[in-house]
């Protein structure tokens, strides 16, 4: 969702119109999905003011064995420029979905940093606007055939058109400056939000680099479907045992991602759950107590109950990892109350 709240505010920057992609199941087998199945797109345009739309919306998902040929489309490729060595660009599943093949175009390099660094707004919002770099650098890509594959220090490459990362054509048709097409908008970064003058307490929970203004101008506007809180509200009542959500107590939520991360990352010890959910209690009742302290993302939305200490929150959490398995039970063991999906048949 970091990727979506990325792309609404910079079309809002840039004063275009942003296509939401659709969602694809990662973790279950399931369909595409339009966003708007599970959020609230024309209450996100009321309330954000961004003109935003569905893919669905312009085109639908295809059955590949009943549709037309796919058309074609030149994407930018961002994360090519910031994951330059092992990124898959072989296919694109969600555009695939659409009737759609993308061929990838790389980036000159845009931060001020070296290759694996996030790129600014501002340097992405320069290339974009200036129609003669943009120019200049396809006129690059085409005569030397970039982005070529690494190749080790001592090797030459006769062929530089058999060496073309995978996914890329530089002979395709140029990406156009009507539909400013990226593969991903996750490595894009804001200016933080300016602190309050005069500076507040140190208690001050100002947004991070991947969060920045994106959330405070786009992302807190999409909120879900009322049919998909309504699922949450019925959870909510099972899971506490109570007949109305006014008897339903305060809670952290905790998302436990493991499956993916066994062969991708390092699993997160229990002990590090913990401690980030004793830093958000100790956050919490913080801003109980000093209402005035602090400023950031939040800030004029509290919903705190009054005379409920954080230490008193309850914790609910999902999770990808089996239950039963010896990590799950070690959970079971700290009180916390557990949304099993696959015991709901979700």
């Amino acid at each position: 969702m970091i990727s979506i709240y990325h792309l609404l505010y910079a079309a809002k920057l840039l004063n275009r119109v942003p296509i939401i992609p659709t969602l694809l199941p990662e973790h279950f087998a399931a369909e595409p999905a339009s966003v708007a199945e599970y959020y609230d797109i024309p209450r996100f345009h009321s309330e954000s003011k961004i003109p935003a739309i569905t893919l669905d919306d312009v085109t639908r998902v295809r059955d590949s064995s009943l549709s037309p040929p796919p058309e074609r489309l030149s994407c930018w490729s961002i994360l090519e420029r910031v994951v330059p060595v092992g990124a898959n660009f072989g296919g694109n599943k969600l555009m695939e979905s659409h009737g759609v093949n993308v061929d990838f175009w790389p980036l000159p390099e845009l931060s001020a940093g070296t290759p694996g660094g996030d790129i600014p707004f501002s340097h992405l919002d320069a290339f974009d606007s200036d129609s003669r770099w943009r120019e200049s650098w396809i006129t690059e890509v085409q005569q030397d055939l970039l982005p070529q594959k690494k190749v080790s220090p001592d090797s030459i490459v006769d062929d530089k058109a058999s060496n073309i990362k995978d996914g890329f054509n530089p002979s395709s048709t140029p990406p156009t400056d009507q539909l400013l097409c990226m593969d991903t908008t996750f490595f894009v970064t804001f200016p933080k939000k300016a602190p309050a003058f005069p500076t507040l307490s140190s208690r001050g929970s100002h947004p991070t680099d991947r969060e920045g203004d994106a959330w405070i101008h786009a992302g807190q506007y999409l909120h879900f479907t009322p049919e998909v809180e309504s699922v949450a509200d019925d959870f909510l009542l099972s899971l506490f045992e109570k007949e109305t959500l006014a008897e339903v107590p305060p809670f952290i939520s905790v998302h436990i991602r493991r499956g993916d991360f066994a062969n991708t990352y390092h699993f997160t010890a229990i002990e590090e759950y913990i401690q980030g959910v004793d830093r958000i209690r100790a956050r919490i009742q913080d801003r109980i107590d000093n209402p005035d302290s602090w400023d950031g993302p939040g800030k004029g939305k509290e919903n705190f109950p009054p005379g409920v200490a954080a230490a008193d929150y309850r914790v609910i959490f999902t999770s990808d990892e089996e239950a039963g398995s010896p990590f799950m039970q070690e959970v079971s063991k700290l009180g916390w109350l557990h949304i099993d999906h696959v015991g709901h048949q979700l």
